[in-house]
């Protein structure tokens, strides 16, 4: 019997030492790479304005014209309206708010050669940072010279024409057809901004140049405050000279590729 309890005892010692051999020589669980900082989270993109594709027109003259204004989505469409030398559309078109200007047409800031008239810097032609068709298409885009829309006017056929934009409306303009090619576009007859009034929609088309109109460079007396533009109407085609501070659609042009 005491020999059965010591026989026991030793049992039990025997499998306890086994078991604590096999708990050492059991191996450590991999914690895996030590925690870092938590990732910088990747910044949501800003959305951005739509902008509609421009198609370039061949009519057969010295540059490209784009088949639709600027900012439109149909070739028979608006489009954005911008004063001269600024690149956003705006609500109110007004010397009050024109960027080059400090509230009137007597205190310009740019683009002026008459002291008369502001701060004179002899610059006759839009910067490319001040053309909206340069800031909205990357400089694949410019606005017409008053040169460009002298041969546009005078090297193509006209004929007054009505389409439909995408939102249902008929409006009056022009076909414009090269004659090399029978390439068209179509001039929409927008109209203007003057303060927050829609003038002329669907009588005029009124489209500006790059081109300042100066005092020495005009018959009809204008100052510095004018810009060159082309203006249309049913009957009249015309290059004339009119407010920079008004809100009018572009007519965007590119040159054509070397061969």
């Amino acid at each position: 019997m005491f020999v059965m309890k010591i026989l026991k005892a030793i049992c039990l010692c025997t499998l306890s030492l086994l078991f604590a051999i096999s708990s050492c020589n059991k191996p450590t669980p991999d914690p895996g790479p030590a925690p870092g900082p938590d990732p910088i989270p990747t910044p949501t993109p800003e959305p951005t304005p739509e902008i509609f594709t421009l198609q370039a027109v061949d009519l057969g003259v010295s540059v490209l014209w784009a088949d639709r204004n600027l900012g439109a989505a149909d070739v028979a469409d608006l489009g954005n309206f911008y004063a001269w030398g600024e690149t956003e559309p705006k609500d109110n078109y007004d010397w009050s708010t024109y960027k080059w200007a400090n509230g009137s047409q007597s205190s310009i800031t740019k683009y002026n050669t008459r002291s008369e008239y502001g701060s004179v810097d002899d610059i006759f032609r839009l910067m490319p940072e001040d053309d909206a068709a340069v800031v909205a298409t990357d400089g694949v885009w410019r606005m017409p010279t008053r040169a460009e829309f002298e041969e546009l006017l005078n090297n193509c056929q006209w004929e007054k024409s009505k389409k439909t934009t995408s939102d249902g409306v008929e409006i009056f303009g022009y076909q414009v057809t090269g004659n090399s090619g029978g390439n068209v576009i179509f001039l929409p007859a927008a109209g203007c901004i003057i303060g927050t009034e829609p003038n002329k929609r669907g009588e005029y088309g009124l489209y500006p140049t790059s081109d300042l109109c100066t005092a020495e460079n005009n018959y009809y007396g204008y100052g510095d405050y004018y810009c060159w533009y082309f203006f249309f109407q049913s009957g009249e085609r015309i290059i004339y000279g009119d407010s920079r501070a008004r809100g009018w659609t572009i007519r965007p042009v590119k040159s054509k590729p070397q061969k």
